[in-house]
């Protein structure tokens, strides 16, 4: 009976090993992009080492793991479609990736990652790609510049102060941007939803498909705003002094506008504002309103 017992035990004992989570660290350096295609959930860490922690459920894993530096850039790449078999329990859960990185200049996401960090970053010039099913959370950036480029099914959670930014917007994506920005750029398109919560000086915004953008927070000095398709367009808790407007197909507006609006709009479209600015000029087709809202 004893000898049954521990044969119970060690073997017990084996799974318990087998099933523990498996560490394995990367020794890399000189990077400040950063480039993921997988599964992958990461989380990202700015402080004065660099390096690449991976855990996985499984050692055999690792065997399709890639982690490698290229020029500035910091690559790492899963693929599933290697995966034999016998772990294909396994190849579908996400990698526990703990990346630790100096300054973040560029990021470029793909596949189905999930990316979260609490750092704040501060480069000269910010560029970022995010496709696929990725997303990312908690990422402060304060900079010069930045082009942010969202597709697919991707979202995006960002903070921060930039001077000039551009954001290019499409597919199913969702963007929450929370940010201080002297000249915006947007365009949107597809089904993608977006909120801007946060002030900048002047904006011009191009929405096209059915497009939903709201924003909210202190306001802007100048904002043009052209919409197509289906599109709906949301500023009033946010105030504009000054506002050029042109709608087409069945878009919708509502605005704030504190002291001149322009609007011009075909279609089904409709445009509705508060505020008391003076109509510098309207060109509204015959089924479009322009009104007032008190």
């Amino acid at each position: 009976m004893k000898r049954v017992l521990s044969l119970f035990t060690l073997l017990a004992l084996a799974l318990t090993m087998f099933a523990q989570t498996q560490k394995k660290e990367y020794k890399v350096s000189g990077y400040d992009g950063f480039n993921a295609s997988g599964i992958f959930e990461i989380e990202l860490i700015k402080g004065s080492n660099e390096g690449v922690i991976i855990e996985t459920e499984d050692v055999q894993l690792f065997e399709f793991i890639k982690v490698n530096v290229s020029g500035n850039t910091l690559n790492l790449n899963y693929d599933t479609s290697k995966v034999p078999s016998n772990l294909k329990d396994k190849k579908g859960k996400p990698i526990k990736v703990t990346v630790y990185i100096k300054d973040l200049v560029s990021l470029n996401l793909s596949g189905a990652s999930r990316l979260f960090t609490n750092s704040s970053f501060s480069p000269e010039k910010f560029e970022a790609k995010i496709s696929g099913a990725t997303s990312v959370k908690g990422l402060e950036i304060n900079s010069q510049s930045a082009r942010i480029v969202l597709s697919g099914a991707s979202s995006i959670t960002i903070n921060g102060n930039i001077k000039t930014a551009s954001y290019e917007i499409s597919g199913a994506s969702r963007a929450n941007i929370n940010q201080e920005i002297g000249g915006l750029k947007l365009s949107g398109s597809g089904a993608s939803k977006i909120e801007f919560n946060g002030l900048f000086e002047f904006a011009e915004l191009s929405l096209s498909g059915a497009v939903n953008l709201k924003l909210l927070g202190s306001g802007a000095k100048r904002v043009e705003l052209e919409a197509s398709g289906a599109c709906n367009f949301d500023s009033f808790d946010f105030p504009v002094e000054e506002m050029d407007i042109e709608l087409s197909g069945v878009s919708n507006a509502k605005v704030f506008v504190t002291k001149t609006i322009g609007a011009r709009s075909n279609g089904g479209s409709n445009i509705a504002y508060k505020g008391d600015p003076q109509i510098k000029s309207v060109d509204i087709s015959s089924v479009s309103s322009f009104k007032k809202i008190n």
